[in-house]
């Protein structure tokens, strides 16, 4: 039985000698833990800074940041709800009429009253002066300055033209504060002061908007906060703002997609660190061997090989975390380019998250160093002191063969001499293969036509900049100005136009609505049951070259007999790869249908049934699945007003004309709020995914890559310094440096063989499986198989293993014989 001490002031002396007398293996080994570390940091920020970046983008878009908003209060409700102790921030503001100046027809500029919390969270944020406090004081940012056309300096004095309660005045006021305005900005607010607003507004209703700590269960925490305050929530205009409406906790496939990317990195640091120390382990067995016989326990051995282990990951995880920090936000930019959303700002990452790539990595450490302390307590004595590398294989007797043959024999004997050690090797470099190969195979699905196709339905998809924004429906249309500038332009071909009748939510009434009703299909009465079926349709207008850019689904459009006669288009949106759903459709060709068109019933037949790109009809979708479309002249009867307010401007470039064009475009568009999507936009577009996906794959692959390979460099130069004897004899009993040096190249190019088969095989089997699931979820994906890039970077490795090979045989097998001899003794 071994005698047991309890000396770990000397074993701790021992760790640190050995740690010292280990300088590659630990320099090999810090870089190991960097890289791991780099890869739970980047994983953690992107997660974080994407999911950051989604929400304040969304809370931009819809232009606050608060969560709950009540409405159409008095000013001594409103206080009470701005001052409830549930919300951390609360502001009030108050809108009294609109701004008529003639320079701003381009945009909706309200005058509003506003407290100093209401403008700091609706992006307000002053870049000089104040905000009004004197009755002939306004603030306003900085594209309506641009366009008034008058000084940026606070005191510049212009005259103000505006609407209150259906009377126009006019008066000079003093600019007193300005922020920062966006570019192309649809809706706009002129700040005014509070004795301003009351003395020229008979309504007296204020908006309160609050943020809550937790952004749980809005809806209820909101009626109670009305309840608190002596109001009844169903008698109390009140809503969720826009930007936490749709938010939702994290999915189950972002959850998955973390959970595959945390045991990713697991293994791959794992695999490294437990092989550097396991080889590191098995060249100092004798050590261990010879303190084991002078008293040391296996758990005072295995703290020492652990110890060793842990003083490395203080050395490597700083660097690693800051370099990660770094990494991450890097990707987070290509993640960003792929989405809507515009580029992030710099993410610094919550203590939880920094503190939660640590772990990983100390967890990884811990438990890559636990087996070869465990392997070195282990170890007996004796065995220890007489330690070689078991031989795993059965050796078999071979005449006849050639020098060559003979070493590349041994080379793979060598390889089978440990089959473990082989295949962590292989399995580390392998991961770095199969993940760019299955990246790469991805993209290369990815289909450029069929992504141009959906996005860019002409050469010039002209609509208002307020397109797909949190922005009042009647804002969403195409500037009369563009549309009668664009009618005499040369070069433009095939110009067409669509036409709606937007009407606000809150400015609906009976006989002016938005939506129409489909009242009877052929002679019956339609159902007043939404969920057997919905009367509810949206109304368009499009003119015949906006006709032709529909797909017919059902029957023979005829744009002439459509305008002489009673006859209307059902229209079902197309889906994202263009096909319509059949499922969905509800109208035949030659059906009779009675329309309640603004509180008057019409009789149509239905001519055909087409799809429609979505690019062509509203940003969002209301009512049934298929709409109603009219000849635009017939439209345009019913609804004159819209005449010069068409929702979408589409149209071709004749040859030469393109570039022409799409400089009068892209230059109309910075001054006036009008939003373009042409094919060269639409190509870039798709260019920028494709480049996403590639660079971050390529990235994290390097990672892995550089992970892989240094495993590779530990097991040739380990093999190196532990086979020193073994060499010697191979050379006194007549092998030549030449062969010696062939014998070790064959050694590493024979692991990237083994690489190269298993990776492109495993890469082989995730393409017809995973990597076609995954394809199959993009709308503009078409799927091939493909193992050229696994092969290629096979190829690479092979080079490099062959040259680190031989860079190692030169530094560490070298010397006469009875030297080399002499130093193992």
């Amino acid at each position: 039985m071994l005698l047991k001490n309890d000396n770990r002031k000397f074993i701790k002396t021992l760790s640190a000698s050995c740690l010292k007398a280990n300088k590659n293996r630990n320099r090999i080994a810090v870089l190991a833990i960097i890289l791991t570390t780099i890869l739970f940091m980047a994983v953690a920020t992107v997660f974080q800074g994407s999911e950051e970046t989604i929400h304040q983008q969304s809370l931009k878009m819809a232009g606050n940041k608060y969560m709950v908003a009540v409405n159409y209060l008095a000013k001594s409700d409103a206080e009470k709800i701005k001052n409830h102790p549930d919300f951390i921030e609360a502001g009030l503001n108050r809108t009294i009429g609109t701004v008529q100046n003639r320079e701003l027809t381009s945009v909706t500029a309200e005058l509003m009253w506003a407290d100093e919390n209401y403008a700091d969270n609706t992006y307000k944020t002053l870049i000089k002066g104040n905000l009004p406090k004197k009755e002939n004081e306004v603030a306003c940012d900085t594209e309506v300055i641009r366009k008034l056309g008058i000084s940026d300096k606070v005191g510049t004095k212009f005259v103000l033209k505006y609407e209150i309660d259906g009377k126009i005045a006019e008066e000079e006021m003093t600019l007193c504060g300005i922020w920062q305005g966006e570019k192309y900005e649809q809706k706009t607010q002129i700040l005014i002061s509070e004795s301003f607003a009351d003395d020229r507004s008979a309504d007296e209703t204020y908006t309160a908007s609050g943020i809550f700590d937790a952004a749980d269960n809005l809806g209820k925490h909101l009626d109670q906060v009305l309840r608190d305050s002596g109001m009844k929530p169903r008698e109390t205009a009140h809503d969720i703002c826009q930007g936490y409406l749709y938010q939702q906790s994290a999915d189950g496939g972002t959850i998955f997609s973390a959970f595959i990317s945390i045991l990713l990195i697991l293994a791959a640091g794992y695999l490294i660190i437990y092989n550097i120390f396991r080889i590191s382990v098995m060249k100092d067995i004798r050590l261990y061997g010879q303190l084991k016989t002078i008293g040391a326990s296996p758990k005072q051995i295995k703290y020492m090989v652990r110890r060793q282990g842990m003083k490395l990951l203080i050395l490597g995880l700083p660097a690693g975390l800051i370099l990660g920090w770094l990494v991450g936000n890097l990707l987070l930019v290509f993640a960003m380019k792929s989405s809507n959303f515009s580029e992030p700002d710099f993410v610094i990452p919550s203590l939880l998250v920094w503190a939660a790539a640590a772990v990983f990595t100390f967890v990884t450490v811990w438990i890559s160093c636990s087996q070869p302390g465990k392997l070195a307590g282990s170890v007996s004595p004796v065995e220890a002191l007489h330690y070689q590398e078991k031989e795993t294989y059965k050796k078999n007797r071979q005449k006849g063969r050639t020098s060559s043959h003979r070493i590349a024999s041994m080379a793979l004997a060598n390889l089978n001499r440990n089959k473990g050690k082989t295949a962590l090797v292989v399995l580390s470099v392998s991961i770095a293969i199969i993940l760019l190969n299955s990246v790469m195979n991805i993209s290369q699905c990815f289909d450029e036509e069929t992504y141009v196709r959906r996005d860019a339905i002409a050469d010039f998809n002209v609509s208002s900049s307020a397109w797909s924004k949190s922005a009042a429906n009647s804002e969403k249309v195409v500037p009369a100005k563009f549309v009668a500038d664009i009618k005499e332009k040369e070069g433009v071909k095939d110009l067409g136009f669509v036409y709606y009748h937007p009407v606000d939510y809150d400015k609906e009434t009976a006989e002016k609505k938005e939506m129409i009703r489909i009242t009877a299909v052929n002679g019956i009465a339609a159902s007043e049951n939404l969920e057997e079926f919905d009367a509810r349709r949206q109304l368009f207008g499009f003119d015949e070259r906006a006709l032709r850019r529909l797909k017919t689904i059902e029957g023979k459009v005829d744009y002439e007999k459509m305008n002489k006669g009673n006859y209307v288009l059902m229209a079902g949106f197309l889906s994202d790869k263009g096909e319509y759903d059949q499922e969905a459709q509800e109208f035949h060709a030659g059906d009779q249908v009675s329309l309640d068109i603004g509180g008057t019933v019409r009789e149509y037949t239905v001519m055909a049934v087409v799809g429609a790109p979505t690019q062509l009809l509203t940003d969002y979708s209301s009512g049934g699945y298929e709409s109603v479309i009219l000849p635009a002249e017939q439209f345009l009867k019913i609804y004159p007003q819209t005449r010069e307010y068409p929702i979408h401007c589409i149209f071709d470039a004749e040859e030469d004309y393109f570039a022409s064009l799409m400089k009068y475009v892209d230059s109309y568009s910075r001054n006036n709020g009008i939003s373009v999507m042409t094919k060269q936009k639409a190509q870039q577009d798709f260019n920028d995914i494709t480049a996403t996906y590639d660079a971050s794959g390529m990235i994290l692959a390097l990672i892995f890559g550089i992970i892989g390979l240094l495993n590779l460099l530990n097991v040739i130069m380990t093999g190196a310094i532990a086979r020193q004897n073994e060499f010697a004899v191979m050379r006194s009993i007549g092998m030549t440096r030449k062969q010696l040096r062939k014998l070790f190249i064959f050694e590493g190019v024979s692991y990237m063989v083994l690489v190269m088969i298993c990776g492109t095989l495993v890469s082989g089997l995730l393409s017809v499986t995973a990597i076609k699931s995954i394809a199959a979820s993009f709308w503009f994906s078409q799927y091939h198989f493909t193992i050229l890039p696994a092969l290629a970077v096979s190829i690479l490795f092979v080079l490099f293993a062959a040259i680190m090979a031989y860079a190692v045989d030169r530094i560490y097998n070298k010397g006469n014989i009875i030297d080399n001899l002499r130093k193992v003794e």
